[in-house]
């Protein structure tokens, strides 16, 4: 089986451990800010993050492709969620799972150690650590996820 690493963000990239197999697909996006509910999501999201952030990146490379890749994972691969336990990564972490096709998919969630510093203060053997204690998702939690964010708009 293939493995997927999605990670919440960059600075878990950087210290995210060469040595787990797989492929590492990095979320940046904050949907706990800004309007979530329109037509042309990717679109009204990177003007929201352009005009609210300052940001000059580019997010059709570093978001909608990233969001791409996470569609695209096939089946039969193991699927691992790096995400904490607060508000702004939850959001990102339901979005993901209830817009996601992963049947015949085994997905997990890692837990950081320490749930009040998250993953920002560990290091590579830190994580190793935790990838070795993922939870599985059930087929029932992941449709549980999913009917209750009918709201987001994309498919």
């Amino acid at each position: 089986m293939r493995a997927f690493h999605i990670l919440n963000g960059d600075c878990l990239a950087e210290k995210f451990p060469k040595k787990l197999d797989g492929e590492s697909i990095i979320w940046r996006e904050a949907l706990i800010d800004g309007s979530v509910s329109d037509n042309n999501f990717f679109e009204n999201r990177k003007k929201f993050i352009k005009k609210n952030y300052d940001s000059e990146s580019n997010y059709d490379e570093l978001v909608v492709k990233e969001f791409q890749r996470i569609q695209n994972i096939p089946e039969d691969s193991d699927v691992f969620f790096w995400f904490e336990d607060d508000l702004f990564c939850q959001t990102n972490f339901w979005f993901l799972i209830s817009k996601l096709n992963l049947n015949n998919t085994k997905v997990f969630r890692v837990f950081p150690k320490n749930k009040e510093k998250g993953f920002a203060e560990t290091n590579e053997n830190d994580l190793l650590e935790m990838f070795h204690f993922a939870k599985e998702i059930t087929d029932t939690e992941r449709k549980l996820i999913s009917n209750h964010l009918e709201w987001f708009p994309i498919k």
